[in-house]
């Protein structure tokens, strides 16, 4: 519901009454209750169909639900949290072992090489 009324408030040009207006996806996790990696879906007494539901625990805050009555509709979304959050955490585990080789063997850190580097959340 706070998504419906977020969308209706920001395309009519309103300020957001909605709590969570936005937030980062670095360094979040996918909540998933089932092994199978498909979106969450609950059975409401007032509605016809289910609703299928992701939610997402970012580094900070609250967990975020983010929800639609269509899985075809959730799907496109669902698919770009999970890319970035694979993406992202790649790209720290790359960070994490950049970090170990060059202090096991004296390396440079910063030598040209596409580091993530945490303190500025950025790429170089």
């Amino acid at each position: 519901k706070d998504y419906d009324i977020a969308v209706k408030e920001a395309h009519a040009g309103h300020k957001i009454s909605v709590k969570v207006k936005q937030f980062d996806l670095r360094g979040a996790r996918i909540i998933l209750k089932g092994r199978d990696g498909k979106p969450n879906w609950v059975d409401y007494p007032s509605e016809r169909k289910p609703w299928y539901y992701i939610t997402i625990l970012p580094r900070k805050g609250y967990p975020i639900k983010i929800s639609s009555e269509s899985l075809d509709e959730l799907e496109p979304v669902y698919s770009a949290v999970r890319r970035f959050v694979r993406k992202d955490m790649e790209a720290r585990q790359q960070y994490q072992m950049g970090r170990s080789s060059n202090n096991n063997y004296g390396g440079r850190r910063g030598s040209g090489m596409n580091v993530y580097d945490q303190r500025n959340d950025y790429y170089r």
